[in-house]
Formats: structure tokens, sequence, C-alpha cells
């Protein structure tokens, strides 16, 4: 009996376990119905090999062989393997949409990353050739300037020359004269 009721223990603890990450990883009360099934069956099929245990320690053989033999063992296995069946079932269920939606999120994730990369390229090419623009409008500006500059100095040095020119020209006329 204690034998058994060690397993029990260790049964009831790891259920509890699996109803602590069900309840934490699902909103479905289908999968926590079936574990609530499952343990009053579990107390069943031990108690039930517990009093053939104690049967056979009891060297009564042929009630062991008639409990064994009976309608009582076989079903009642086969009932806590459909229940435990149907909670992995659901719970596959549930990890299958989980991994869904987790493939969408990280199909969306790689979306964005790339579109960001893709505008930070852009970015980094954009700003070097509005720079250049940029110097290239100065440069044309200084270059536009300093023409203006040259022309205004030219005008005056060809105002002077036409004034020093005219004034030759004079002074050779008084000087012909």
């Amino acid at each position: 009996l204690n034998y058994c009721s060690a397993f029990l223990q260790n049964i009831i603890s790891d259920l509890k376990k699996i109803r602590q990450n069900t309840i934490s990883s699902t909103e479905n009360n289908d999968a926590l119905g079936h574990l609530d099934i499952l343990t009053p069956m579990i107390d069943l099929k031990l108690a039930y090999m517990s009093r053939n245990i104690n049967l056979f320690r009891s060297r009564d053989m042929t009630a062991v062989f008639a409990n064994v033999n009976g309608s009582q063992g076989i079903p009642l296995m086969n009932s806590i393997y459909a229940e435990m069946n149907s909670f992995i079932q659901i719970q596959e269920d549930k990890l299958a949409q989980d991994n869904k939606h987790l493939n969408l999120n990280m199909r969306r994730l790689r979306i964005v990353f790339i579109s960001t990369s893709i505008l930070m390229i852009l970015l980094a090419v954009t700003f070097p050739y509005f720079f250049y623009r940029e110097t290239q409008h100065r440069f044309s500006d200084f270059i536009l300037m300093e023409s203006k500059r040259s022309l205004e100095i030219q005008t005056d040095i060809n105002a002077k020359l036409s004034k020093v020119n005219a004034d030759l020209q004079i002074s050779e006329e008084k000087f012909s004269v």
C-alpha cells in the first residue's frame, strides 16, 4: 500500500504541475476538464492495483486472477488512455495554433526589420547625395559671385582704361596742335 501511495503522490504532484501549466498557457477549459476527470480515474486504478497487490501478498491467487480477469482493470485503463489522449490532442492543437501565431508574428517582425533596413539604407544613400548637391550648389554660388566680382573689376578697369584712353587722346590732340 505504501508502494502505491508513493506512486499516487508522484502522479498527483505531476497532475498538479500539468494543471498549473495548462491554466497558465491556455484559456481552453476542455483541457482542464480532462485533467479533472483523470485524477479520480487514476485514484481508482491505483486502488485497484493496490487491492491486487494485497491479494497477491496474502497468497489469494484465485481472488487475484478473478480481479485481474474482471471487467474493471482494462476498461479503466482504456478510459485513462482516452482522457490522456484527449488532453494531449487539445494541447497539440493549442501548440499548433500558438506556432501559427508565432510564425505570423515572426513574418511581421521580419517585414518590419527589412522595411527598416531598406529605409536606413535609403537614408544612408540620400544624405551624402543631398550633401553633395548642397556642396555643388554652394560651389556654383561661389563661382557665380566670383564671376560677378571679376566682371565688376573688369568693368571698373575698362571704365578706367576708357578714361585713360580718352585723356590720352585729348593729350595727343593738344600735343599735336
